[in-house]
């Protein structure tokens, strides 16, 4: 995936991972976590560090 697109959908993540890519999580206007993810649901992503972030909250986008 190219650097800077925004990660909405469930396909977008399934590929995200797939592919292991690099993703930029941004809590609230601060970069709050960088790498790769570990999984998500309806509701959350969670990052390689175990931390589980709320997908209504966040935004995530390729690096």
């Amino acid at each position: 995936m190219r650097p800077g697109i925004i990660l909405k959908d469930d396909a977008d993540l399934d590929y995200a991972l797939h592919y292991k890519s690099q993703v930029e999580i941004t809590l609230w206007g601060q970069v709050d976590y960088r790498g790769q993810l570990k999984g998500y649901n309806p509701d959350a992503v969670q990052a390689m560090s175990g931390d589980w972030y709320t997908r209504k909250v966040v935004e995530i986008k390729t690096v």
